[in-house]
């Protein structure tokens, strides 16, 4: 399945009226089911493991991705980046591998990357989305 075009209109658009984080969250998990991206079938809601109740929003591979309604700027969202800086910290201490985490609005997607040598989850690449292009195809 190739990507279609309202699905990258959504996630272009987060403030949409009426757009749930679960919304947001469902059309990534669609993005990256689709051949574009070739991925593992992407987890939702997969629950931490550490005794707690908090889940993760979608797990695919080693990367841990947290959607939220809407971001601004790394000072405002600093709550966010350590929730993703935790479950990424927790999943490397579950299994010795090393994740990557992602936090998005479907529009904005920053990247963050464990430092190897301090432990830290340092931002590697803020992207924004366009609505009119993907993969090089206008819309």
């Amino acid at each position: 399945m190739t990507t279609p075009q309202s699905l990258i209109a959504r996630l272009a658009s987060p403030d949409s009226t009426g757009r749930t984080e679960a919304d947001i969250q469902s059309d990534i998990k669609t993005l990256l089911t689709t051949d574009d991206f070739d991925l593992d079938t992407p987890r939702l809601e997969e629950q931490i493991g550490d005794g707690s109740y908090r889940r993760i929003d979608i797990v695919t591979g080693a990367t841990v991705i947290e959607v939220k309604k809407r971001l601004t700027n790394e000072s405002a969202d600093a709550d966010y980046i350590n929730q993703l800086a935790d479950y990424v910290t927790t999943r490397m201490s579950q299994d010795g591998s090393r994740y990557n985490g992602i936090l998005t609005d479907g529009k904005t997607w920053w990247l963050f990357e464990q430092s190897p040598r301090r432990g830290l989850l340092r931002p590697a690449q803020h992207l924004r989305a366009c609505p009119w292009s993907y993969r090089g195809r206008a819309y």
